[in-house]
């Protein structure tokens, strides 16, 4: 029987459709997986998965790697006006001195 040339032709997609079915399939699934084995890492090492993000968001920005650097006179005069005004000790201002002028 002779195709009828009023009738378009439209190619056989059902195998293109079923194999691009099958990838999305694959990769909801994988997905899946991925986020699964990322919330149990995080609940078996005592954080909570839906926060964990934030958590580390907020200890990088208490960290001193972001704070802006302070610079050794600065911090030593730091540590005299707080001895001048005895809030801390002549042992706390000898061990910070200690400190700071080591981290040099």
């Amino acid at each position: 029987m002779d195709p009828d040339p009023l009738t378009p032709a439209i190619p056989d997609v059902t195998a293109l459709f079923g194999v691009v079915l099958g990838i999305i399939v694959i990769g909801i699934v994988v997905t899946i997986a991925i986020t699964i084995r990322n919330a149990s890492k995080a609940i078996n090492s005592g954080h909570n998965p839906l926060t964990v993000e934030y958590d580390l968001a907020l200890a990088a920005l208490s960290s001193d790697a972001l704070a802006p650097k302070t610079a050794t006179e600065e911090k030593l005069a730091e540590i005299e006006r707080l001895y001048a005004a005895n809030l801390i000790t002549a042992d706390e201002r000898e061990a910070a001195r200690v400190h700071i002028l080591g981290a040099i």
